[in-house]
């Protein structure tokens, strides 16, 4: 399973350069009241969705060239971040390097291995 986070340099209020990814870590919902105490992360792979576009008069989320993916294992993530529950992209981007979206799936496919 791949999960997709995504942000943006550029809201409605302000711009941010702080972008942070949440809840990495969750607990399962095995039934309508029922949750499974434990907090993990549920997926195989995470690839981090980056709206790139810095500039405001250029705003289009459609364009798929202004968003960048920064994809990790499972394995990578725990590696490097613990069981925190949400990581800064500042130190996402310090062990991986940000892929265009016609890389994407190559990525993907690499950290699945």
């Amino acid at each position: 399973m791949v999960a997709t986070l995504g942000r943006g340099f550029l809201s409605s209020l302000a711009p941010s350069s702080a972008a942070n990814f949440g809840e990495l870590r969750k607990a399962e919902v095995r039934r309508k009241y029922y949750y499974e105490a434990e907090k993990k992360r549920r997926a195989d792979v995470y690839a981090f969705a980056i709206y790139a576009e810095r500039e405001p008069t250029r705003l289009d989320p459609l364009d798929i060239e202004a968003w960048e993916f920064l994809v990790l294992s499972t394995p990578e993530l725990e590696r490097h971040f613990g069981s925190q529950d949400s990581v800064a992209l500042s130190r996402i981007e310090a062990v991986t390097k940000a892929v265009g979206y016609e890389d994407l799936r190559a990525r993907v496919d690499e950290a699945l291995g």
